[in-house]
């Protein structure tokens, strides 16, 4: 029964990740980041964030926090979620280090967790992305918003 409630709380998290009021999150972040005449990332101030990020973030910590707790599988949060929270963690990753290290404990300590499963299982494609991959990414979230498929990036499964 504890794998099944696994189950149902990743599924959880899979339905709100998909959801638009997280989809128009994430569009709405990536316009925010991203020079679309140019195709760079716009200068990132610490003090002056999006408030996309906190949402993104505080989204990372509720799945840490169930992750830490058991209530999630480390590696199925690293299949369904691994490049979103990579990018994220990235992408803010100067924020992070601005506020205190009790702020998104759990969010920091979940990418801790999945970075040895992506560089042994996935190859470390998402866990150290480059500016231009961060640029492409934000891209496809403003695609996204336009209907496209949601940007988790599942792992393909063999």
């Amino acid at each position: 029964m504890h794998e099944e409630a696994k189950v149902q709380h990743l599924m959880t998290f899979i339905d709100s990740f998909d959801s638009p009021e997280r989809i128009a999150i994430r569009r709405s972040l990536a316009e925010k980041r991203v020079d679309q005449r140019s195709k760079r990332l716009k200068k990132l101030d610490p003090d002056d964030i999006p408030t996309e990020f906190d949402d993104e973030l505080d989204f990372c910590e509720d799945i840490g926090l169930l992750t830490a707790r058991g209530y999630l599988n480390v590696h199925d949060v690293w299949n369904e979620f691994g490049q979103w929270i990579f990018y994220l963690y990235t992408d803010s990753h100067d924020y992070l280090e601005s506020i205190q290290d009790s702020d998104y404990k759990n969010c920091r300590e979940l990418e801790e967790k999945i970075r040895p499963i992506e560089i042994s299982e996935g190859g470390g494609a998402y866990n150290n992305p480059s500016e231009q991959e961060l640029v492409d990414y934000y891209m496809s979230a403003i695609a996204e918003g336009a209907g496209q498929p949601p940007s988790r990036s599942r792992r393909p499964t063999h």
